[in-house]
């Protein structure tokens, strides 16, 4: 008697839920899901795709609606001028003096909120003599008997200011000891430059990924630089950067990344992470635009690593004599600044 009115209780409530209905039961769940619920969810991702599509085409045309509307909103001429205005959140600091970390009492996470996050520049004093690498490195017969037989993929060409686009530039196969005969002779015809390129592996186990990032930054790769007397053109690239000297010095001649406008990025036809400036002599006749950027030039010894944030315009020129460096290439940190490179760069300029 009792079972008989438990089970009554039980159906009473089941037919009191509102909405319920007993044909459903047992059919899987796709089945039960609304196509009146599935339609309306289509139609609003749809509507935001066709969204983002128009705010992307409008972007990218210099007199849309969409831009007027910005500029005006604004109150600048361009997206290079608004960007221009916020030099403080990215140049904050004494313009003769670049910013210095020390690796010992420094944790990752202040690394990261006070110079990745806000893309300034840091140099670690010292940090490269950690390495193994920063004593076994300064003995040539050191490298040549440990990896002379690996073959490297090295540049070559007349000028020293090396860029893989300049007339007569190319990249060469060889050993690294022939590399080491070649690369600083005196009556050398040619320049070589072993750049942006993996290290030889046999010297990979004297190597040390800089600890101060390997919790909040993610490697991309890792690029071994040996020249003789070399220079960059000024450029940016696309990943954050901690370069250890290991040999010579590096200057870096740096412009802040939204200072785009005033380089000349991209002129002429040439690669638009380029500038065709020479940043430590400007011709200002030629330029004239470049009188208006901040140039800071940051000077990097032998057992120092420097911390040079994602798409910064920096110009390298090495020591006289011979320079030997690691780039260790992280991911870029903020997807936003990808995203505003990539609006400077397609024309929200």
């Amino acid at each position: 008697m009792q079972a008989g009115t438990s089970q009554q209780q039980r159906q009473v409530r089941l037919e009191d839920i509102p909405g319920y209905n007993p044909e459903l039961d047992g059919r899987p769940d796709w089945e039960l899901v609304p196509f009146k619920w599935l339609l309306k969810r289509y139609y609003l991702v749809a509507a935001i795709i066709v969204t983002l599509l128009f705010i992307k085409e409008e972007a990218a045309d210099g007199y849309s609606s969409l831009h007027a509307w910005i500029r005006a909103y604004l109150g600048v001429g361009s997206m290079h001028d608004y960007i221009a205005t916020q030099q403080e959140n990215f140049m904050d600091f004494d313009q003769d003096t670049l910013p210095h970390c020390d690796y010992r009492t420094m944790t990752p996470q202040e690394f990261y909120q006070q110079h990745v996050a806000r893309y300034r520049p840091c140099l670690f004093d010292g940090y490269a003599r950690e390495w193994e690498a920063f004593e076994k490195w300064q003995n040539v017969s050191y490298l040549r008997s440990k990896a002379g037989d690996e073959i490297i993929f090295t540049e070559k060409q007349r000028d020293h200011r090396f860029a893989y686009f300049t007339e007569g530039a190319r990249r060469v196969y060889m050993s690294y000891s022939e590399f080491l005969d070649k690369f600083s002779s005196e009556d050398r015809e040619w320049h070589y430059y072993f750049s942006f390129d993996s290290p030889p592996a046999a010297l990979e186990e004297d190597m040390t990924e800089p600890a101060i990032a390997k919790d909040i930054l993610e490697v991309q790769q890792i690029s071994y630089w040996h020249g003789h007397g070399t220079a960059t053109k000024p450029h940016t690239d696309a990943m954050e950067n901690i370069i250890c000297l290991f040999e010579g010095y590096k200057n870096f001649t740096v412009v802040s990344p939204f200072q785009r406008q005033f380089v000349y990025a991209g002129y002429n036809g040439i690669p638009d992470n380029y500038s065709p400036v020479n940043f430590t002599a400007p011709d200002l006749g030629q330029w004239p635009a470049f009188a208006e950027a901040e140039v800071v030039t940051f000077h990097v010894a032998k057992g120092d690593c420097l911390f040079m944030p994602a798409y910064w315009w920096h110009q390298v020129t090495s020591s006289q004599g011979v320079s030997l460096a690691v780039s260790t290439w992280y991911k870029t940190h903020s997807k936003f600044l990808d995203l505003a490179q990539v609006a400077l760069q397609e024309g929200f300029a």
